[in-house]
């Protein structure tokens, strides 16, 4: 009898004695009885993981706390994006309505940047505005311009 790879068997078994019974799973999936279950089917945050309740990696809308991936929002309600610094959840890009500060939290667009609607960090620690409110459109520094002040004769951007 010819020996057949496991994937064969099911693409997400890395070891098995027969085609019946895993005994390892590929990366993103751990072993629930006889067969590979994907890890983010338990949380949608798990990339990897060794059993239904211990997380090994996360996704980067999340971060690894213990046996479990926590969601950015922990660190700032308005973070999106973070990571873990030298064993320590941080933020690293926020909600579109918010941006990155250099002291790693989230602020508001609109708080600094008046009519802004979506911003990103500017790379110097402030607010580069992406979208403006209507009449208004993002400048070259960064802020909201209104239409008629820059753009003759024009009435609505």
């Amino acid at each position: 009898m010819a020996c057949i790879p496991c994937s064969d068997a099911s693409p997400t078994w890395a070891h098995c004695p027969n085609n019946t019974v895993a005994t390892g799973c590929i990366p993103g999936y751990f072993l629930d009885g006889n067969n590979c279950s994907s890890c983010a089917s338990t949380n949608s945050f798990w990339i990897t993981c060794s059993s239904n309740t211990v997380a090994l990696s996360c996704t980067n809308a999340s971060y690894l706390s213990g046996t479990s991936c926590l969601a950015c929002s922990n660190i700032d309600a308005n973070c999106a994006y973070c990571g873990l610094t030298n064993a320590t959840a941080t933020c690293t890009d926020c909600s579109t309505t918010h941006y990155l500060t250099t002291g790693g939290s989230c602020s508001v667009c609109s708080v600094n940047v008046s009519n802004c609607l979506s911003c990103t960090q500017d790379g110097q620690g402030g607010a580069k505005c992406l979208t403006c409110d209507t009449n208004y459109y993002p400048a070259d520094d960064h802020t909201c311009s209104f239409c008629n002040s820059s753009i003759s004769n024009c009435d609505l951007c």
